[in-house]
């Protein structure tokens, strides 16, 4: 079976000829807050990267994931353009908990990574759970 994706600014239906399976994110959100990230506070991290010859995100990756996870306990909720699939929240906004004294750019590029991923993978499991639920509504 093949499904056909018609992208609707951040949105993306997902039909199988003649039925609706649900409806996935770009995350077009995520590709924002790196970007802003960059943008506002990757000054030096750009020049290390020019100095280097590898892309800025490339050099940010790399010293993020000498980070061991959890030290600091860093959590970004990326929401800074509102929240979509699953809570549908205009006026949600991003939220980082847990800055201290040690807290450097690479945990902060890390937290946002993190958030991103952890976003991602709730709404695959949301997905998962209505489709289930309508494969069970079909098959009975």
């Amino acid at each position: 079976m093949s499904l056909i994706g018609v992208w609707e600014d951040q949105f993306c239906e997902l039909a199988a000829p003649g039925e609706i399976v649900g409806k996935i994110t770009k995350k077009a959100a995520g590709t924002f807050i790196l970007n802003w990230y960059i943008r506002e506070f990757g000054h030096e991290a750009r020049e290390q990267s020019k100095a280097a010859n590898i892309p800025v995100e490339q050099l940010l990756e790399n010293l993020a994931s000498e980070i061991h996870p959890g030290k600091p306990r860093l959590l970004m909720l990326p929401h800074f353009k509102a929240a979509s699939c699953p809570y549908w929240d205009p006026f949600a906004r991003g939220v980082v908990i847990g800055l201290c004294e040690s807290t450097t750019g690479a945990h902060f590029y890390r937290s946002i990574m993190e958030g991103i991923a952890f976003e991602q993978k709730y709404q695959y499991e949301e997905i998962e759970k209505s489709i289930n639920s309508c494969s069970r509504r079909f098959r009975n």
